[in-house]
């Protein structure tokens, strides 16, 4: 079969998007498939892959990281997703619906703006059982790390757990610490790990270590649950800037708790694979 696809990145993170629409047998692909597309070696190689369809100004979406497994959504593929849509078909705006979810994007200036919605701490998203447990009062129950002064988990759409961090951490110590949170036994789904270093009331420097792939140049719901969660703990302001190693981006909550991302997004090359 051959396969036409998409390679986009957002500040370093980099997606391979399919369009089922000139797809065949989309319904059947197994996770081997997405693994194989991921690879860097042996596919064309990404850190997620995208399946998408348009229907006007409505995108339905699926999202799939290295592993094989189906991520509930990704802020920097929204984004990407914005600038192959408006060099595709010329379209500024436009609902990503993944499930029962949808997300606004617009494009300004070659800017991506995505509303992603209102982060939540409720349990059953983040994927804790136990309802007791304080979801900004983690770090009792995952470590006692000196170099962390709080941990936090919330839902963005997908599970992120904040660890503030009171020195800079080493790429080594991020990779360790990453895959053994990730797999946690608090989280029954895995959870991604942001590493956040709050540099001012308006600026964040950050690092995610994603579920189902690793530690990445660059993670837009993470930059946004890192956001939100520092604002709601009185650590920052409501409109600032995260600094990660692909890039920055701009973070917005307005006052009913809705989180907007805004930043590049970068077309690479269209091309054709024989699977």
């Amino acid at each position: 079969m051959k396969v036409q696809f998409d390679k986009l990145h957002g500040l370093g993170n980099d997606f391979v998007f399919l369009d089922t629409d000139e797809m065949e047998s989309v319904s059947r692909l197994p996770s081997k498939f997405y693994r194989f597309i991921s690879d860097r070696k042996l596919g064309i190689g990404c850190d997620l892959v995208v399946r998408y369809c348009v229907r006007n100004s409505k995108v339905e979406a699926e999202f799939f990281n290295q592993d094989g497994s189906s991520a509930e959504i990704c802020g920097n593929a929204c984004r990407c997703m914005g600038i192959l849509l408006h060099k595709r078909i010329g379209i500024s705006q436009f609902t990503i619906h993944v499930g029962s979810k949808q997300y606004e994007v617009s494009i300004n200036n070659n800017l991506v703006s995505v509303d992603m919605g209102v982060p939540s701490f409720e349990h059953s998203l983040i994927g804790i059982s136990d309802v007791s447990i304080n979801v900004c009062e983690l770090k009792e129950y995952l470590s006692s790390d000196s170099r962390f002064s709080e941990a936090c988990a919330v839902s963005i759409g997908n599970p992120h757990l904040i660890l503030f961090a009171n020195q800079s951490l080493s790429i080594n110590d991020m990779l360790e610490i990453g895959t053994s949170l990730e797999s946690h036994a608090l989280f029954k789904n895995r959870i991604n790990v942001s590493f956040a270093e709050i540099q001012s009331e308006k600026q964040i420097k950050l690092s995610v270590f994603e579920r189902g792939v690793g530690l990445t140049s660059a993670c837009g719901s993470g930059a946004c649950a890192t956001a939100f969660v520092s604002f709601y703990l009185g650590k920052t302001e409501k409109n600032l800037k995260v600094l990660q190693r692909g890039g920055d981006l701009d973070i917005s909550i307005d006052n009913d708790s809705h989180v907007t991302q805004t930043g590049e997004a970068t077309y690479v090359f269209h091309g054709e694979i024989d699977i």
